[in-house]
């Protein structure tokens, strides 16, 4: 099956792609395809183009705007689907590739095509963007930030209109308060909306401000451990309601109760926890900083230690919020924190060791991996707390203790 893919001369890599079957495809590159590698690799599936190539004829052929309630349904899918790219660039230059099909058009019958255009540009570097439609008087502007709308649709909203309207207080207290009562199958979406967000966030750190920025990461990742303890409490109400159903069960054991019985796949919990601590943004700038593995080298010093400063509290948050949450899972998903792990015992390791070489070396405040460390130690495993454990007990007496006063005991 064939199908366009944007040109891009500053995104390598873009252009007429072939995609045949995928049978036999791992033993043909020689290695199985993770999750990971597979959303990397097909960021989307190959019905979009397929729906943008249809949109374009139906719109082309129609006449007095009928296409305008395809057009919404499409606009509506297609705002869903960018909401839950980890990498949006390759999709958004597919809605202007196909989207430049369109200039004939008069806008001011699709203004929702006019909207959307202007909103998946956000994730389109300047060099790339291409004039599509021009702006008409008749083309509404966005409607005003609602308090009452839905979960994704406020927070879209507010996210156009900038950061100053995504920081206000009633809008804060709004998000919190729909992310806190969200539907079951509206959470996974709304983690995956979030975390776009705090990735655009943190790569654009420098341009949105050193105050505003880490006010908005401090604000997505407070939503994301709502989120979590929102998924949370829907696998304890099913769980209360499979119990319910059993009790009854077991005293009236009939045909019609054995039909009724409460579905227990439900895995929204588990597949939250996965986006969240799998995401490449949160696992790779955790104590980044203090391994030496910045992921945008790039970014001045300043702004590197801002930066990190907030992220290792904002994933020091999601994981005391989270790793209870993971120990009441299936061990399948224990992974999903390893990273972290090792990364808080990495980083204790270097600062004993540095503390161990340099005895003069004074800490005045206690460092976001110490901080991890006392947090989460009972999660972690025995093989690292014993390895951290040995080191410290090299260390001399001096160096464990921290004299506050002549009156107050060694610490």
């Amino acid at each position: 099956m064939w199908f366009r893919k944007p040109a891009c001369s500053s995104c390598p890599g873009y252009g007429d792609v072939l995609i045949e079957g995928s049978d036999g495809f791992d033993e043909e590159i020689g290695f199985s395809l993770d999750e990971d590698m597979i959303i990397q690799t097909f960021p989307f599936s190959a019905v979009v183009p397929a729906a943008l190539e249809a949109r374009n004829i139906l719109l082309l052929q129609s006449e007095h705007g009928t296409g305008a309630h395809i057009v919404e349904y499409l606009v509506a899918v297609f705002t869903d689907l960018l909401h839950s790219q980890r990498e949006p660039l390759a999709l958004c230059l597919m809605f202007q590739l196909y989207d430049k099909d369109l200039k004939s058009l008069k806008v001011a019958k699709y203004p929702q095509l006019y909207q959307f255009n202007g909103y998946y540009k956000l994730w389109i570097p300047k060099q790339s963007q291409e004039p599509v439609f021009k702006k008409h008087k008749e083309v509404s502007e966005e409607p005003t930030v609602a308090l009452d709308s839905v979960f994704t649709t406020l927070l879209k909203r507010a996210y156009e209109r900038g950061s100053n309207t995504l920081l206000e207080d009633g809008v804060q207290a709004k998000l919190r308060d729909l992310a806190s009562w969200l539907p079951s199958d509206q959470v996974l979406l709304g983690v995956k909306h979030v975390l776009l967000y705090l990735k655009s966030t943190v790569e654009n750190f420098s341009s949105v401000g050193k105050t505003v920025g880490p006010q908005l990461i401090d604000l997505y990742v407070d939503i994301l451990s709502i989120l979590l303890c929102r998924g949370n409490q829907i696998k304890l109400d099913q769980q209360q309601k499979q119990e319910e159903h059993q009790a009854e069960s077991d005293l009236f054991m009939d045909e019609e109760s054995l039909m009724t019985e409460v579905p227990s796949n439900d895995k929204t919990l588990e597949d939250a926890l996965t986006l969240i601590f799998r995401h490449p943004t949160l696992e790779s700038w955790f104590l980044a900083l203090e391994l030496c593995s910045v992921p945008q080298p790039g970014l001045n010093p300043v702004t590197v230690k801002l930066l990190s400063a907030h992220l290792n509290s904002g994933v020091l948050q999601l994981l005391k919020t989270g790793a209870p949450m993971v120990q009441g899972v299936t061990t399948d998903h224990r992974h999903v924190l390893s990273k972290y792990f090792e990364a808080i015992t990495k980083s204790v390791l270097e600062e004993l060791q540095t503390v161990g070489k340099d005895r003069s070396q004074v800490y005045l405040r206690k460092s976001h991996h110490l901080q991890a460390l006392e947090e989460l130690y009972m999660y972690m495993t025995a093989a690292q707390l014993k390895e951290i454990t040995l080191t410290m007990l090299q260390l001399p007496e001096m160096s464990l203790t921290d004299q506050k006063s002549e009156k107050s005991p060694c610490r």
